[in-house]
């Protein structure tokens, strides 16, 4: 069986993400730009979490 295990490249793309939200944020002084841009609606990460 061969498996093929991506984690290494998600932890490495989240920080160029995360930063490029920050340098948003800090050159705009407020979240809203960001927000709009980058960041999935909490509706939709709603749906990612399973009800109990």
């Amino acid at each position: 069986m061969n498996v093929v295990i991506y984690a290494n490249h998600l932890i490495r793309s989240g920080y160029p993400a995360m930063r490029q939200t920050a340098e948003t944020i800090l050159r705009c002084r407020r979240a809203q730009e960001a927000d709009a841009q980058f960041c999935m609606p909490i509706k939709e990460i709603l749906t990612l979490i399973p009800e109990g």
